[in-house]
């Protein structure tokens, strides 16, 4: 349950990962914690990863491609990625598309996301940090064989990977692990994109439920490029062919990047906490503020600043990423308890916009430390911290008192440094959280050969964002 749902809230309910069970010592209102995370005023922290557009280039020959993470918080393109190798080449100017899915296999000890990725004719899922695949590249379900990937979107609500081809279908992609099944219709090819128009870019806005389809004229003397952003409603499951029969959404057109106007676009990814629609047409990344009245069905986008990537290897497709959590101080076990130098304090998942699945984690602890407990703070950790007698200081934001939950830590092997605990934590879709940043660190009594010692683990700052 997260903790924005009516009501009082279950704070202390855990995720039923490895059939753990905690007590659940207290309940908090929701207005409570809304107060506490917007109006304390929080001392600054040290800089944490920014939000992120990532995109996967277009390259030539047989250069395998590369998948791009490009800072938006700050001036410039700043760039970083990891090559793709084993995926082929994209295939043309339209063809793939990326898409952010944080609900992946859980890693316990870092906070990664999976990214969807297309070349035009494949399909595959990669750590973004890495490149390493998670699930292997595989045929896409397109409907035709001469069909190109054009975009991908993920829609996190309803576990859908949405996906568009260059005949402009739209793809319902359920991703039951890496096996892929479709579902295809054709409702806007018919009633929206116009003759001469090919989809290139599709974005989610997850908090309003809305779908942003790009389509240009790839090729043209003269480049036209159109948006739309229409309702995807409540779906009527199991999905079937009619999924997108939603009404026609607003249409859009296209700001400048200062005197340039973009080419065909090619990406688009959203950012639900700024309202903010990135477009790209391979060489600039524009970042533009999306105003949408659902009462008259009307919509409009302002530039806000361009991005030339001022590279060769333009870029196929573009999402957001959410921003990743980040530790500060380490951890550390205080004699006589058995040193367990791999223990740490990480997260399942991001803490994103309506994750409901977003958790705090504690691993590689020292086996039989019961109780464990977890504190909570309003803001991101600090340093130097306040000591309290054992082996490190508390670093958690502590400008409202923290919550603080007892835990049970569960050996998941048989070794005396195999202690694991999970704490349910999801995150509300409400806009108005975006941007409240929290802190998190586990301590715990420990047993030794000659009594009991104390253990506490590095300090996690998370914020909340989207992706």
């Amino acid at each position: 349950m997260d903790f924005a749902s009516h009501g009082s809230v279950r704070i202390g309910e855990i995720a039923d990962k490895g059939n753990m069970r905690a007590p659940i010592p207290f309940r908090l209102t929701s207005l409570f914690l809304g107060i506490a995370v917007l109006t304390v005023s929080v001392p600054a922290q040290a800089n944490p990863v920014r939000s992120e557009v990532m995109g996967i280039t277009l390259t030539s020959g047989s250069t395998a491609p590369s998948l791009v993470r490009q800072g938006v918080d700050s001036a410039g393109c700043t760039l970083a990625g990891c090559s793709l190798t084993g995926f082929l080449r994209l295939s043309s100017g339209w063809a793939g598309g990326v898409a952010f899915n944080s609900d992946v296999p859980p890693n316990l000890t870092k906070s990664l996301g999976g990214v969807w990725i297309s070349n035009g004719k494949q399909l595959a899922q990669v750590d973004p940090y890495s490149c390493t695949f998670r699930c292997n590249p595989q045929l896409a379900p397109l409907r035709s064989a001469s069909a190109e990937v054009t975009g991908l979107a993920y829609w996190e609500d309803e576990a859908a990977l949405l996906m568009s081809d260059s005949e402009n279908h739209l793809y319902w992609i359920d991703t039951s692990g890496c096996t892929l099944s479709a579902v295809a219709c054709d409702t806007w090819r018919k009633s929206v994109i116009p003759a001469g128009y090919t989809i290139g870019g599709l974005a989610t806005d997850d908090v309003r439920r809305l779908m942003f389809v790009s389509a240009s004229t790839f090729g043209a003397s003269t480049v036209q490029n159109k948006i739309w952003a229409g309702s995807l409603g409540f779906p009527t499951k199991p999905i079937s062919s009619t999924w997108c029969n939603f009404a026609v959404g607003c249409e859009m057109s296209v700001p400048a990047c200062g005197s340039t106007r973009l080419s065909a676009i090619t990406g688009l990814g959203f950012d639900a906490c700024t309202s903010t629609l990135y477009i790209t047409d391979g060489r600039f990344v524009m970042a533009a503020k999306f105003v949408y009245d659902a009462g008259k069905n009307k919509c409009s986008l302002t530039s806000l600043g361009c991005c030339d990537r001022g590279t060769a290897d333009r870029l196929g497709g573009l999402c957001v990423g959410p921003k990743r959590a980040f530790t500060v101080g380490k951890s550390c076990v205080g004699a006589p308890c058995i040193d367990c130098p791999g223990m740490v304090a990480g997260t399942y998942g991001e803490a994103f916009l309506g994750n409901r699945n977003f958790a705090l984690t504690l691993t590689n602890a020292p086996t039989g430390s019961n109780p464990a407990f977890l504190a909570v703070g309003v803001g991101g950790c600090v340093t130097p911290g306040v000591p309290i007698g054992i082996c490190e200081t508390v670093k958690i934001g502590l400008a409202v008192p923290p919550l603080l939950i007892a835990m049970r830590v569960t050996p998941v092997g048989g070794g005396p440094c195999d202690g694991r605990a999970v704490f349910s934590f999801g995150v509300p879709k409400i806009v108005a959280f975006c941007g409240a940043q929290m802190s998190a660190q586990w301590a715990m009594e420990c047993a030794g050969g000659s009594g009991r010692g104390n253990a506490i683990t590095n300090c996690l700052t998370f914020e909340i964002t989207t992706n």
